[in-house]
């Protein structure tokens, strides 16, 4: 060999040599502490101010493809090797026409029928970024005015006499005990904000009219938001986070998730400004004792005023171009086909800084840290993909087609996925060791000394050593779709205000601005004057968490404490209540065998930690038999539904309560039910019994190696043939 090409061959071997271990750096802790703090100081407010200081931009508009692009432009710009714009048309459901008219709620003085007030109607806001998108660039102080409506609700108009229902929800309704009190076209409901959704309340009032044997149905509804409920001690914006009384939400009214989506009758949300006069108007019974303290003291439909209702939404003529950003990062090894997903959607009602966008300004931030330590030579062991989905807000529509797209991927690849970002930690349980663990191991938003899991621990309230838990993962934004019809164990840690506030009173409304993230969502650390110090911390967590979830050995999902969750829960339902012992000695159904198969977790776990110490090539195999586990908690009973038998997207305050929705629901029935009408709930009892040992039998069958009967063998023969 001449001379001159050893010396290149050999130049050659020792780059790739250099190459090899700087791409093998698979300690994603080594990675984490070199890129954590490499994040520019004013990337967080430059990121929302972008996507959230622009005008509206709800789901397949122009405004949000642009949006779309400035993601898909940066993604590449900071190294993602793979991204790409991913277009779908759908007709979307729309508010009413933006060059009107608009939707109207009227106030009517019941004798005279007179117009006594005309409420707002519309809200106005101001574009406040100044930088070009696309060719768009704002004017100076441009202020910007937008309809008012409230998605799916039935377009029709009605005039009625204002009912009052509180929060509409199931032990509201039960008030109403004649129909000529709530079911006649002739009355317009009015309810309060909270506790459920907007389609929940429609549904509520359906189903009871149908108890109360009405085919009619009121003929409409009014949804405001009240102050008080917020507490006195909350000063309203620009003092303080609270909602002005001009303020009014936009939400959906979503009737059935299926074919029934709208509404069956109008459905306008007003401010309280205009609220405030509908509710001094009705007279009628005073409320139940069991809703005070409330503003309205009386449920109608007696009283001085009249409500004429206006709804004027409707379908897109044309279909309209909704744009999904996913940009992927390939993993190398044998694990590189298993997907991390993050996802946030981008869509917003008016411009979004806490929902969506502080969600983006996180996805933006991991993106940049991720890319840049994949530039350095990082490569993650199991593939990551970042994705920004559209119009969430009128459907879970981009999520959606995500999933429908790629779904044989996911289901055969996908492990956790992270939904919304704006501290309550909403998460399958099977994630819960790993995300308590990164909280450990961040320090928090201002305090660098102080890990966060200590200060999460000081704003719990809990005294040293209690660890801070974590809370049902719930429904309504992004993650359905994987955690209740894939089995994608999911998770969405968030901030939320200090109690009594649930969520954000700007939530959903034209408040929802940069200055009010800026001044009271996420004010700025009084140590040195960091502007939005959560959404640094929500970075930093979230890098830590994708890291782990994409490059540890083993795959951090950990079943052990959900199985604890699922006997204490299963427990309750058999030993604790008098009701259930009752109905199984009735129907001789024995629910004491049906959790048996809950030990093969921690047979599991013991194995998984012996690999410390010996087979480590059966960590592929291992994490995947993790990777599928919630799989097979997912019934494909229905053909066009799946359904977790677990859990469903209902509210619960903790994991125990959140188990068995459906069991619980048909032993309720039962018992409130004559034996001689029980024969179809028992029927579908014994059928949900049999559905959810299938999947118990079938889960530890998996956790004990499956067709080879346990995990020795496993190790001995499948292990040995990865070798």
């Amino acid at each position: 060999m001449p001379l001159q090409n050893a010396f290149i061959l050999a130049v050659l071997l020792i780059w790739s040599s250099v190459a090899a271990k700087h791409h093998s750096k698979s300690n994603w802790r080594d990675v984490y502490e070199e890129f954590y703090d490499q994040l520019p100081k004013h990337f967080p407010i430059e990121q929302l101010s972008y996507f959230a200081g622009w005008r509206q931009h709800q789901g397949g508009t122009y405004e949000n493809s642009l949006l779309a692009g400035k993601q898909v432009q940066d993604w590449r710009r900071w190294g993602w090797p793979i991204v790409k714009m991913v277009n779908f048309t759908v007709r979307l459901l729309r508010g009413p026409p933006e060059k009107g008219p608009w939707n109207d709620v009227v106030i009517l003085d019941r004798s005279t029928h007179v117009e006594g007030r005309r409420a707002q109607n519309y809200v106005t806001f101001s574009c406040t970024d100044r930088q070009p998108h696309g060719n768009e660039t704002c004017f100076l102080e441009e202020k910007i005015t937008i309809p008012v409506y409230c998605g799916f609700s039935g377009a029709g108009n009605a005039t009625g006499r204002p009912v009052f229902v509180n929060y509409a929800r199931d032990n509201d309704m039960a008030v109403f005990t004649s129909a000529q009190e709530l079911c006649l076209q002739d009355i317009i409901v009015v309810a309060q904000h909270g506790y459920t959704s907007y389609g929940s309340k429609v549904r509520q009032v359906v189903k009871h009219c149908a108890r109360l044997h009405s085919s009619a149905l009121p003929g409409g509804m009014v949804i405001y938001r009240d102050p008080t409920d917020y507490g006195p001690d909350i000063k309203v914006y620009p003092e303080g986070i609270g909602l002005p009384t001009d303020g009014v939400a936009y939400r959906i009214a979503i009737y059935w998730a299926e074919d029934q989506a709208v509404a069956p009758f109008p459905v306008q949300t007003v401010n309280y400004n205009d609220a405030e006069v509908i509710i001094n108007g009705i007279g009628g019974k005073p409320i139940p004792k069991e809703w005070e303290p409330c503003t309205i003291k009386f449920m109608g439909p007696e009283g001085e005023n009249l409500i004429r209702l206006e709804v004027l939404n409707r379908m897109d003529e044309t279909p309209s171009t909704l744009v999904n950003a996913i940009g992927i990062m390939p993993g190398r090894g044998p694990e590189a086909d298993k997907y991390v997903v993050f996802g946030n959607h981008r869509d917003a009602w008016v411009q979004g800084a806490s929902d969506p966008h502080s969600g983006t300004v996180v996805l933006q931030g991991i993106a940049y840290l991720l890319g840049m330590a994949y530039q350095k030579g990082w490569h993650p062991k199991r593939s990551i993909v970042i994705a920004s989905w559209d119009a969430e807000e009128v459907g879970l529509i981009g999520s959606t087609e995500f999933t429908e797209l790629y779904r044989d991927e996911l289901l055969a690849k996908a492990v956790p996925v992270k939904g919304n970002a704006t501290f309550t930690i909403r998460t399958d349980q099977l994630l819960e060791k790993a995300l308590l663990d990164s909280a450990e191991s961040v320090h928090g938003p201002c305090d660098a000394s102080m890990s966060f899991l200590e200060e999460w621990g000081q704003r719990k309230n809990r005294s040293k050593g209690e660890q801070p838990g974590t809370v049902p993962v719930g429904g309504s934004t992004d993650h359905v779709l994987f955690q209740y019809q894939f089995g994608i164990p999911s998770t969405y840690p968030q901030f939320a205000p200090e109690p009594p506030l649930y969520e954000a009173p700007s939530y959903h409304t034209a408040y929802d601005s940069v200055a009010m993230a800026v001044r009271f969502t996420d004010p700025p650390c009084s140590s040195d004057g960091t502007l939005l110090p959560l959404h640094h911390f929500l970075i930093r967590y979230h890098f830590h968490l994708l890291l782990k979830f994409s490059s540890s050995r083993r795959l951090p999902i950990y079943p052990v404490p959900k199985a604890t969750a699922l006997a204490q829960s299963w427990s309750s339902i058999v030993y604790d209540d008098y009701e259930t012992s009752n109905i199984t000695a009735l129907y001789g159904i024995n629910l004491v065998r049906a959790l048996e198969t809950l030990n093969a977790s921690k047979v599991f776990e013991k194995y998984f930690d012996r690999l410390e110490y010996g087979k480590q090539r059966c960590y592929p195999l291992y994490n995947d038999m993790l990777g599928r586990l919630s799989k097979h908690f997912i019934t494909y009973e229905s053909a066009t539904m799946p359904r977790h038998v677990l859990v469903d997207s209902s509210y619960a305050s903790t994991h125990c309560d959140s188990y068995f929705p459906k069991i619980r629901t048909v032993l309720q029935k039962l018992s409130q039910c004559a034996y001689e009408e029980s024969a179809p709930l028992v029927k579908e009892l014994k059928t949900e019994l049999s559905i959810l040992v299938t999947a118990f039998t079938s889960a530890a069958n998996l956790l004990r190696g499956g067709l080879l009967g346990s995990l020795s063998s496993v190790n001995a023969f499948s292990c040995a043939r990865s070798n």
